[in-house]
């Protein structure tokens, strides 16, 4: 974090608090909106498919999917575990966006593509796979590897652009920051995991406060350093689809 005694643009005077509001204000406004939408396009939206899987294949209704969840039905209980699940996993795409809109460049309508087909892509491979029940049992079989891809990638698309809307929101910025703190904390801190996920995340980003004006904060904010980072997430996002066809085709 930037000291008191380091001056600022026009003169003034950086200190910690207002470095740390500027960092809350960012914080919270992506982390409300990567949780509300992984609930909405993650979780019901997964749960809606789901429910079209199983309509167009009956046979399956009531089956216990990969995830634990009773195929066709929604019911108190696997709601609960839906939300909690999908709570976590906004919470790990909060903390992953943060690093990831460092790295976007070009016009807005390409860094919000490039966000969502990459990452979209990625945690797709992750979630299509030839064994279970999720990829094996319905038909057609390339049904559910499209949709299972594609609300990754609407989810990202989205997140790319209510996060930064939100956070250059004025309504937003304006909010008390004792509340706005409140929200974040109380959101992260519902899961153990990520509690720690969110201490690892502000103990990053002071580190970097404190490093930032010397010598190794501008070897990491060099384009060198910055096509580096891009280069390893094209490799990541190659490997990505190499996997994703793979296990397309022995599905399909």
């Amino acid at each position: 974090m930037v000291s008191s005694t380091e001056p600022a643009v026009g003169g003034g005077r950086v200190t910690w608090a207002a470095v740390a509001e500027r960092g809350l204000r960012t914080l919270a406004p992506i982390t409300v909106a990567a949780v509300g939408l992984s609930v909405l396009i993650g979780g019901v939206g997964g749960r809606l498919v789901m429910s079209l899987l199983s309509a167009t294949n009956p046979d399956n209704d009531g089956r216990i999917s990969d995830d634990g969840f009773v195929i066709g039905r929604f019911d108190l209980g696997g709601t609960v575990q839906l939300v909690g699940f999908s709570v976590q996993v906004g919470l790990a795409a909060a903390a992953c966006y943060l690093v990831a809109r460092q790295l976007v460049f070009g016009p807005r309508w390409f860094q919000v593509t490039s966000m969502a087909v990459g990452a979209g892509t990625v945690v797709g491979a992750l979630i299509v796979h030839p064994d279970g029940i999720d990829f094996t049992a319905f038909d057609p079989p390339w049904l559910p590897i499209l949709l299972f891809v594609a609300i990754p990638v609407v989810y990202v698309a989205c997140l790319a652009l209510l996060a930064e809307h939100w956070v250059a929101s004025e309504q937003f910025q304006s909010v008390d920051l004792r509340m706005l703190s409140l929200v974040t904390v109380v959101l992260w801190a519902l899961g153990a995991v990520t509690l720690v996920l969110l201490i690892a995340v502000v103990a990053t980003w002071g580190v970097w406060q404190l490093v930032r004006d010397t010598a190794i904060g501008t070897a990491v904010r060099s384009q060198v350093s910055r096509w580096v980072a891009r280069a390893a997430l094209v490799l990541i996002f190659v490997a990505a689809v190499t996997n994703l066809i793979d296990d397309t085709s022995v599905l399909v």
